[in-house]
């Protein structure tokens, strides 16, 4: 027995589409923009909620539907909602999903995001530098590398442990821009550690404390990256540079996973 589709009119596509279409609030963005992806969707998020568009339960879209809806990828949406979420304009409740709060004065809220956006490197563009700059570094050390620098770098991995069993979230801080600015200091190139340091300067803005703050409360998570470390510096004493890059690499590709994850 033969079987028969059947046959959708065209005022059944038309209704399907238009159903689609009025659950999209946003429109795709200009790619011609000079303007950060991210300040373009925290901009746009903060002309909806101005117009009422998420009125009633005040639930915003997922970020795969934000991202699908301005044709771009998720990142750039996590790093917009997260610098709304500084400035208490949006409020993420685990397991349910991000909601607007209460706001007051739209032109001062999107001075401020763009502040946040604009102002800065994002996460992802500070890790992207750092993995370029510290497989240069590692490969450079591998090969100057003096006893006196294996000496520095073991002291600050002892006081990295001592921060991981004290829970100091500071003193890990610390230790582990120590660690990598030792790395680069074994290169005996002090361009290396200017440049290492300029990156460092990069972190210090409120997007990148807040969502380096939401994963780094987890010391068993902490305890890794200590692992971490530690296979590094045995690297560098084989004077593996293949080995050295490799892991320094996966080191910050994981940085990244985790910034998405938690951004």
């Amino acid at each position: 027995m033969k079987l028969v589709r059947p046959i959708r009119y065209d005022h059944q596509i038309t209704e399907s589409i238009s159903e689609t279409q009025e659950k999209m609030r946003f429109q795709k963005l200009n790619p011609a923009s000079k303007t950060k992806k991210s300040t373009q969707v925290a901009e746009r998020i903060l002309e909806a909620i101005a117009r009422g568009d998420f009125n009633g339960s005040n639930r915003m879209p997922s970020e795969r539907q934000m991202a699908l809806e301005f044709g771009i990828s998720r990142p750039p949406v996590r790093e917009a909602v997260s610098a709304l979420q500084l400035l208490g304009v949006l409020e993420s409740q685990t397991g349910d999903g991000t909601y607007v709060r209460a706001m007051t004065n739209m032109p001062l809220l999107k001075k401020r995001a763009t502040h946040v956006l604009e102002s800065n490197p994002s996460p992802f563009e500070v890790l992207q530098a750092r993995i370029a700059l510290e497989s240069a570094i590692v490969e450079m050390a591998c090969r100057n590398v003096e006893e006196s620098d294996f000496e520095r770098i073991e002291n600050v991995l002892h006081r990295m442990e001592g921060a991981i069993a004290s829970k100091d979230i500071t003193l890990y801080f610390q230790t582990n821009r120590d660690f990598h600015l030792a790395v680069a200091q074994a290169t005996q190139n002090v361009l290396m550690v200017n440049f290492l340091h300029h990156i460092f300067k990069s972190n210090e803005n409120p997007l990148w404390e807040a969502t380096v703050l939401k994963y780094i409360q987890d010391f068993d998570h902490v305890r890794r990256y200590l692992t971490e470390h530690q296979k590094i510096l045995e690297s560098l004493r084989a004077r593996n540079v293949a080995k050295s890059k490799k892991l320094i690499r996966d080191h910050f590709k994981q940085s990244v996973k985790e910034v998405k994850n938690y951004l």
